[in-house]
């Protein structure tokens, strides 16, 4: 009898201690297995995929205690002459993400007041000539630029994708590069001339741009098809500045 006493005495404080233990109660029933060994546990580390002792898979995620890195912004380094009259001064930058061109306030009709209460400013290179759309040709040398719409019947010279020139500014460049079909037509050595600056201007796009030859050579208007596309293809002796004027005569 005193030993039967004794075992319900163990029974009922083995009782009291568990009811009095809740905590251990929860972390049982949600493991399921009571404590996890040391070897199985899962380690936080950046960018690896591991079998915790669980069975499952999970993604090592970063520490959520450790301080969040940034990615530095890359900055667009600003042009120092004006994209309008090509000339140096005091000028204003375009605040649209990746535009490097600067212009002087009077060239966009504005004056210094108006860029000090304007928190972002977008210069017109982005918007088309035309309609207003937002541009999709963009010339390298000037601020003709055209929506998808426009393209289709005007007179460009892509380069490189949406880039390129408009037939004024081919006509100008290829002058420039051939200096014996130029023949001192063109003060291209006269400071005091806009013609001087656009070269300079050029010569500046180019370096930037690593344009090559071949490239003038190749560029034309992908949205419309001209005689002298098909003479370029077909192997003739056709350039790229006989292609501007021989369509537009047509």
């Amino acid at each position: 009898m005193e030993g039967e006493g004794e075992a319900e005495e163990l029974n009922d404080s083995q009782v009291n201690d568990n009811a009095s233990s809740p905590v251990v109660m929860k972390d049982e029933e949600l493991t399921g297995e009571g404590e996890m060994p040391t070897a199985d546990a899962e380690m936080e580390v950046e960018g690896e995929v591991v079998k915790s002792g669980s069975g499952g898979k999970r993604r090592r995620g970063r520490n959520s205690k450790a301080a969040p890195t940034r990615t530095p912004v890359r900055k667009t380094a600003g042009e120092d002459v004006c994209f309008i009259c090509l000339d140096g001064g005091d000028l204003v930058l375009c605040d649209r993400r990746g535009c490097p061109k600067a212009y002087h306030p009077s060239c966009v009709d504005h004056d210094e007041e108006f860029f000090k209460t304007k928190d972002r400013w977008t210069c017109g290179w982005h918007l088309c000539n035309k309609c207003g759309k937002n541009a999709y040709f963009m010339c390298y040398t000037c601020t003709f630029s055209l929506c998808k719409g426009c393209c289709k019947g005007a007179v460009v010279f892509c380069v490189r994708g949406n880039k390129g020139f408009c037939e004024s500014c081919m006509k100008t460049v290829m002058m420039i590069e051939s200096t014996e079909q130029n023949e001192g037509q063109v003060a291209f050595d006269d400071k005091s001339s806009w013609e001087y600056l656009f070269k300079d201007y050029w010569i500046e796009q180019k370096r930037r741009f690593s344009i090559t030859s071949d490239e003038l050579a190749q560029a034309r208007n992908p949205w419309k098809s001209s005689d002298a596309t098909d003479k370029q293809q077909s192997g003739g002796d056709v350039h790229i500045g006989d292609n501007d004027v021989r369509s537009e005569e047509r």
